[in-house]
């Protein structure tokens, strides 16, 4: 998938947080995106926070956008992919993201 415009469903730590659990800068922050794949995405003007979810649909440049909202069993699904994957806990939201080509 090539766009810099999505839509995510996840939990935003900052990269400190990442570092004190973790321990090293090994987070997955790569734009291939694959429907199913519970993902880290660096996100903010200095990227100093992370994004750990799931990518939703990806939008084209026409506004108003559409927010692709997930029913409860989805949500749940991607809590725990986050849990297991990730061992982070906490509130989720939906986040639209642009990165820079």
């Amino acid at each position: 998938m090539n766009t810099d415009k999505f839509f995510m469903y996840g939990h935003l730590i900052t990269f400190n947080d990442w570092l004190n659990k973790k321990g090293s800068y090994s987070i997955a922050d790569s734009l291939n995106f694959d429907e199913d794949d519970i993902r880290g995405i660096f996100t903010g003007k200095d990227g100093k926070f992370i994004i750990l979810g799931k990518v939703l649909d990806c939008v084209n440049d026409d506004a108003p956008y559409v927010v692709p909202e997930l029913d409860e069993v989805d949500k749940h699904i991607i809590r725990i992919g986050v849990k297991d994957k990730f061992d982070f806990e906490g509130e989720f939201n939906y986040y639209f993201v642009t990165q820079k080509p």
